[in-house]
C-alpha cells in the first residue's frame, strides 16, 4: 500500500466521521495555536526589551566602568517599558585613577576611552542670564570626549523626534574643546534654552559662573558655597546622547575643583578618582572580551550587550514556561485523538481482519492508523497555525495603534512570529499526534484476524 493510498484512506475515514474528526482536529488546533502564540509573545518580548535596553544604555559598542567592586548583586538593572535603569543596591567603592585608565586603554579591542568626573551646580550665570540646577560632566583631556558612535547616532534621529530641527551636527555653535586651558566649557543647547538664551553664538567666549550652594542645617550659619568659573567655547546639540545636550561639559580638572570644594577635600582626583569611564569598543563582537577583562580587574560595569545577554537568559526561562504551557494544552488536546483512534479501531475491525487475511502484516496495520493520526495532527496543526497567525495579526494591529497614539514612531510587535516558528509548530503537532496514535495503532495490529472475521 503506497503513501498516497494511506493518505486517501485517512481522509475517507475523516469524512465518514465528520463531527468526531472535526472536534478532534479543533482541539488539536487550539493547542497548536497556544504553542505558537506563547512562543510569539516570548520572541516579541525579547525584541522589545533588547530595543529598550539599547535606548537606555546607548550604543552597543559602549561600556561604562564604574568605581565599584564587581559583584553579582551590584547595580541590578530594572527595565520597565522605556524607563531609565535604576541602581537598587549600594555597592562597595573602588577608585578609578590614572593607572586604571592606562590599563583600560590598553585592553585589546578598545578603540578609545572617556574618563569622567561628575558634579552638580545649583546655580549658573552667563552675563545677565541666570540658570538653575545643571549636571556637570568633566572629561580628562588626555582621552576622548565625543565618540563617533554618538555623533553618528545624531544623524539617524528622525526629524520628527529631534529636539533640534535645524541640524544634526554635534556642535551647533563655537567649537569642540581645544584644551588650551582647563577653563574651557561647552554648554548643552537644552540648558541654554532653559536660561532663555536662543542666540547660541552670542555666548561663545563669555564667562560662565557655576555655584553649588549647600544649605546649612543650623540656624545662623551661612550656607556653604562652592564656585568655579569657565569660558564657553561651544554649544552642544540638545539631541546628543547620554543627556549631554542638557548638561555642562568641562575638563575633569575644573569639575574636580568644584567637587573638592563641595566635599571639602583638596586634590579631589587623587583621593576620590573618576566618577566613571566610558570605554568605546572597536566592534560589538569585542565587547564581551573587554567586559571579561574589566570584570577580572574587579570593577563593576554596564553595557547594552551584557545587559541584553543577562535579560535574554531570563527571557529564555520565560519562553520555556510560555511554550511549556502551550505544549501541555496541546498534549491534553491530543488525548482526544487517542479516544478517536480507539473508536476507529473498534469500527474497522472487519476491515482489519480482511487486510490481515489477504496478507497485511502487523506493521502494515500499525502504519494505516498512524497515518490517520498524522493526517489529523497535520490538519489540526495547519488550522491552529492559521488561527494563531490571525490572532497575532489582530493583537499586533491593536498594539500598533496604541503605541502610535502614545507617540511611538516605530511600534514593536507584541507577538513576533518567524516563519520557522509556524513550520516547527506544525511538525511538532504531527509528532504529538503520531505519538498519541501509537497505542491504538499497536492495539489494532495485535488483533487476531480469525477472531475478527468470526465475529463478523
Amino acid at each position: 500500500m503506497t503513501s498516497k493510498d494511506l493518505i486517501k484512506m485517512s481522509f475517507n475515514d475523516i469524512r465518514n466521521k465528520k463531527l468526531r474528526s472535526f472536534l478532534t482536529i479543533l482541539s488539536i488546533s487550539i493547542g497548536t495555536m497556544l504553542v505558537i502564540i506563547m512562543a510569539g509573545i516570548g520572541n516579541g518580548l525579547t525584541s522589545k526589551i533588547n530595543t529598550e535596553v539599547k535606548e537606555v544604555l546607548g550604543s552597543s559598542n559602549l561600556i561604562t566602568v564604574m568605581p565599584y567592586e564587581k559583584s553579582d548583586h551590584n547595580l541590578k538593572i530594572v527595565i520597565d517599558m522605556g524607563k531609565e535603569a535604576t541602581d537598587v543596591s549600594k555597592p562597595k567603592e573602588k577608585k578609578i585613577d590614572d593607572e586604571v585608565l592606562t590599563k583600560l586603554k590598553g585592553i585589546s579591542g578598545v578603540k578609545d576611552i572617556a574618563a569622567v568626573v561628575n558634579s552638580k551646580a545649583t546655580f549658573s550665570k552667563i552675563g545677565d542670564k541666570e540658570g538653575k540646577s545643571a549636571d556637570i560632566i568633566g572629561f580628562n583631556p588626555s582621552y576622548a570626549v565625543f565618540n563617533n558612535e554618538d555623533i553618528e547616532s545624531l544623524s539617524k534621529i528622525k526629524e520628527t523626534k529631534r529636539y533640534n530641527k535645524a541640524t544634526s551636527q554635534a556642535i551647533i555653535a563655537g567649537s569642540e574643546f581645544k584644551w588650551a586651558s582647563k577653563d574651557e566649557v561647552i554648554v548643552g543647547q537644552k540648558y541654554l534654552d532653559k536660561m532663555d538664551i536662543k542666540d547660541y553664538k552670542s555666548v561663545i567666549g563669555k564667562e560662565i559662573e557655576l555655584k553649588f550652594v549647600l544649605p546649612s542645617m543650623e540656624e545662623g550659619i551661612k550656607p556653604k558655597i562652592a564656585s568655579v568659573k569657565g569660558v564657553i567655547v561651544g554649544v552642544l546639540n540638545g539631541d546628543y546622547p547620554q543627556s549631554y545636550g542638557k548638561s555642562i561639559l568641562m575638563s575633569s580638572e575644573l569639575a574636580a575643583e568644584l567637587q573638592g570644594q563641595i566635599f571639602g577635600e583638596g586634590d579631589y582626583l587623587k583621593h576620590q578618582g573618576y566618577s566613571n569611564v566610558i570605554v568605546n569598543a572597536e566592534s560589538v563582537d569585542s565587547v564581551r572580551a573587554i567586559t571579561n577583562k574589566i570584570s577580572s580587574m574587579g570593577y563593576e560595569f554596564k553595557s547594552a550587550v551584557d545587559t541584553i545577554d543577562q535579560l535574554n537568559k531570563k527571557i529564555k526561562v520565560m519562553d520555556f514556561i510560555f511554550i511549556a504551557a502551550g505544549v501541555i494544552v496541546l498534549f491534553v488536546a491530543t488525548l482526544s485523538l487517542v479516544n478517536t483512534m480507539t473508536m476507529s479501531v473498534q469500527e474497522k475491525k472487519k476491515s482489519i481482519g480482511i487486510m490481515r487475511a489477504v496478507g497485511a502484516s502487523r506493521s502494515n496495520i500499525t502504519v494505516v492508523f498512524l497515518m490517520q493520526s498524522a493526517v489529523m495532527g497535520f490538519l489540526g496543526g495547519v488550522l491552529g497555525s492559521i488561527i494563531g497567525v490571525g490572532v497575532a495579526f489582530l493583537v499586533n494591529l491593536v498594539s500598533k495603534y496604541n503605541q502610535i497614539a502614545k507617540g511611538v514612531e516605530s511600534p514593536l510587535k507584541l507577538i513576533s512570529l518567524p516563519y520557522w516558528y509556524i513550520a516547527a509548530a506544525i511538525v511538532f503537532t504531527v509528532a504529538m499526534a503520531v505519538f498519541a496514535g501509537t497505542m491504538p495503532s499497536r492495539r489494532a495490529a495485535k488483533l487476531d484476524p480469525v477472531e475478527l472475521l468470526a465475529c463478523e
